[in-house]
């Protein structure tokens, strides 16, 4: 069945050879038995978290697609703290949800901005240095 969609699709271009390599990688095997190749691109997320010595970042509220309104009610670390990727920085509150907001980077806090503040997408809430 394959051959014959692939002929129609290609019918100069597909050979013997192709056949072959298309029944090659036709075999399904089960996600948890694949993994992936170890490249430095795989991290990409944890490699970009390190932050260099006196670099400073700012996070900012992404565009959640939320249209009620939103209230940092509570942070869970202060200025002058040391924080890590993923670590869960604050809460986030709304009518009908609550959100948990994680960390980006490695580094320490500068500044936040004040608790019960009404958040809106691409507002400032915390700046962060590499150290």
């Amino acid at each position: 069945m394959i051959d014959k969609i692939l002929s129609f699709l290609f019918p100069k271009s597909f050979d013997k050879e192709k056949k072959e390599l298309f029944h090659q990688n036709d075999a399904i095997s089960s996600p948890k038995d694949e993994k992936l190749p170890e490249k430095e691109g795989n991290n990409v997320l944890k490699n970009d978290a390190k932050l260099k010595s006196g670099e400073i970042k700012s996070i900012r509220i992404p565009n959640l697609g939320i249209k009620e309104k939103l209230i940092l009610k509570k942070w869970n670390f202060k200025v002058g703290d040391t924080i890590k990727h993923g670590d869960v920085l604050c809460e986030i509150d709304g009518t009908s949800v609550h959100l948990e907001f994680e960390n980006m980077f490695d580094g320490k806090i500068i500044w936040l901005c004040n608790t019960d503040s009404v958040l809106y997408s691409g507002m400032e809430i915390c700046k962060i240095v590499g150290e």
